[in-house]
């Protein structure tokens, strides 16, 4: 048996040989596979909408835990206004699909920064004005203090050095914004070079090898959007270029002009990208939703490969600024997060972009078969019409396919088939053996070969 990383290295390397292959499609209706000559998509960029916060809120501040072997995913909410919440945090555990009764912290939480690394989440700053640093450990469900920040900042725009630096940047200090970087590292706080012009309320996102110079590449950071000194919502952007990446310390920062935002200048957008395991999925940033005379539902990624913004489908309504967001893996699927947020009152609305896109060639050509088995959701692992699997066979094999509630009962299969080498599609319905549709809650598939066994759990949604 292969571990959780082995196999996902083995998926991407069959994937990427499968784009010119057969593919084979298993339905309800029908036992015998055939020839698909179209290109298949898996589910493409769409938001879904998940249970609502249970009290409304705007500026939380919001992290995710990811069990690298369990696969477990929470998301977590600390603070947000108005007031008297900004010292309740919730977790949101996508076994149960629900969200944990209100939880007391020793802190308030307003217009903070967010960050999360392995098993912490970093709390920074906020109103008034703070120079507060906070760390939830997600593994023992505690909260510590860190050092403080040299000067304390509400909405400061904050992100994540792939070697764990956080860089601190701008921010509101109770009379101005300000063009500050300071980092926090190893429980210290120093300063680097400032930003060319002020900033708060913005995003800022750190880009690894975004320049690929010899010998080793540098990494950058890319600051945009809020409200600068003058009070006018700009779209230009500044890309930091940081020469020693790999050190210790980021010790410098040489600031020079970014790709332009594409939509509307706005102040306290949502924004998120995700960092560390699993990497294979971290393409890209996100920033969506805002305000400016008007709040928006505009919604844009920049991608790390092409170095280019992209638009994606629009934040469901209302348009919304003050949004708390996190990117985070699920059953190796990307998902970003837009929880709660502000237009004319807080809001409850959570609503996660199911941003994994893969697409497979249609040429007749020869399959590349590699020699191990492989299986992963296609549709995104909270499912709420239809279940699609793909499967990758070796050899020739008998195929078994069941579904197990979450007590272990059996309560669909289909019967066994004999497959070709080659890429399989299957396709269900999401009825049971008795043509009940599946209710919402937790169920495992297990896919059975000659050549191996494989179980994992997925989610249905009504």
């Amino acid at each position: 048996m292969f571990n959780k990383l082995s196999f996902s290295i083995i998926l991407l390397i069959v994937n990427f040989f499968s784009l010119n292959s057969h593919n084979h499609y298993l339905t309800d209706n029908n036992s015998s596979d055939y020839l698909k000559n179209s290109p298949i998509i898996r589910d493409s960029v769409s938001w879904e909408n998940l249970p609502p916060l249970p009290e409304a809120k705007s500026c939380p501040c919001v992290g995710y835990h990811y069990g690298l072997y369990s696969g477990e995913t929470k998301i977590y909410v600390f603070g947000g206004d108005p007031p008297e919440q900004n010292d309740i945090m919730y977790i949101f555990d996508f076994n149960s699909m629900s969200w944990s009764a209100p939880i007391q912290m020793p802190c308030s939480i307003s217009h903070s920064g967010c960050v999360t690394f392995g098993n912490t989440i970093y709390l920074i700053g906020g109103y008034p004005a703070k120079n507060e640093i906070w760390k939830y450990n997600t593994d023992d469900n505690t909260f510590s203090q860190g050092s403080n920040l040299i000067t304390g900042v509400s909405d400061p725009l904050i992100t994540l050095d792939w070697f764990g630096p956080i860089v601190i940047i701008g921010g509101y200090d109770g009379q101005n914004p300000v063009n500050n970087v300071q980092v926090y590292f190893n429980d210290s706080v120093y300063e680097v070079d400032p930003i060319p012009e002020s900033r708060m309320a913005g995003f800022a996102f750190y880009i690894n090898e975004y320049e690929f110079t010899q010998p080793i590449p540098d990494d950058a950071i890319l600051v945009g959007l809020g409200s600068d000194s003058n009070g006018e919502f700009p779209t230009n952007t500044y890309l930091g270029i940081i020469h020693e990446p790999y050190g210790n310390n980021i010790d410098s920062i040489i600031w020079q002009a970014g790709p332009n935002f594409p939509g509307e200048g706005c102040v306290n957008p949502g924004y998120s990208s995700i960092l560390g395991y699993p990497w294979w999925l971290w393409d890209g940033f996100f920033v969506f939703g805002g305000h400016n005379t008007n709040y928006l539902n505009q919604c844009y990624k920049f991608n790390r490969s092409t170095k280019s913004w992209e638009q994606l489908p629009d934040l469901p309504d209302p348009p919304r600024s003050h949004i708390g967001s996190c990117t985070f893996p699920l059953n190796n699927h990307l998902y970003l997060s837009s929880i709660g947020g502000f237009k004319d009152s807080a809001l409850s609305n959570v609503h996660i972009l199911y941003s994994d896109i893969y697409v497979f060639g249609s040429e007749e050509t020869p399959p590349v078969i590699s020699n191990q088995v492989s299986c992963h959701l296609l549709s995104s692992n909270i499912i709420r019409e239809q279940f699609k699997l793909e499967f990758t066979l070796p050899y020739s094999s008998n195929v078994n396919f069941s579904v197990f509630d979450i007590s272990g009962r059996k309560i669909y299969q289909q019967g066994s088939r004999n497959l070709t080498p080659g890429i399989h599609y299957l396709e269900w319905n999401l009825n049971d053996n008795h043509g009940e549709q599946l209710a919402t809650g937790v169920y495992f598939f297990v896919l059975e070969t000659e050549s191996g066994l494989f179980k994992s759990k997925f989610t249905v949604f009504r």
